[in-house]
């Protein structure tokens, strides 16, 4: 089954843009680090984030829920999270979780860095993540909560 570490570690870029780099498996027992490393982010209020996925070797559904839950947390406090490369991903098969990861991945580390600074420029990245914006990224219109 090969090896099940994880390691993730934070680097920041001179406009203030945080990469976090993943390496290993993100799997159920090891989802806690990526959980902890984006908060440590928000609570230090860097909201702009770009996961550098190059280095997961495994990822399980826990792993695929929790990067779209990362996501969500990092929208609720005002900021902008996307990763790369979305090669890494091309491996799920539900669609509705597939659409909702087209939103949050691009093909390179580079494109990642580049939607956020280009967020940066059109002003704060501050919208309303709910029931609608929920509904457009892969529910297909069914009642949440």
């Amino acid at each position: 089954m090969g090896d099940k570490t994880f390691e993730i570690e934070a680097e920041m870029l001179e406009d203030g843009i945080i990469i976090l780099r993943a390496r290993g498996a993100m799997v159920m027992p090891n989802i806690i680090k990526f959980r902890q490393a984006i908060r440590e982010q928000i609570q230090r209020s860097r909201n702009r984030i770009a996961i550098d996925c190059s280095g997961i070797t495994e990822m399980d559904a826990a792993g695929y829920a929790e990067i779209i839950s990362c996501w969500l947390t990092v929208a609720y406090a005002g900021g902008k999270l996307f990763g790369a490369p979305a090669g890494q991903f091309k491996m799920w098969d539900n669609r509705t979780a597939f659409s909702m990861f087209g939103h949050i991945f691009r093909d390179s580390l580079d494109e990642a860095i580049r939607a956020l600074r280009l967020r940066a420029d059109n002003g704060p990245a501050r919208r309303k993540v709910g029931r609608k914006a929920l509904s457009r990224h892969g529910t297909r219109g069914r009642k949440i909560g």
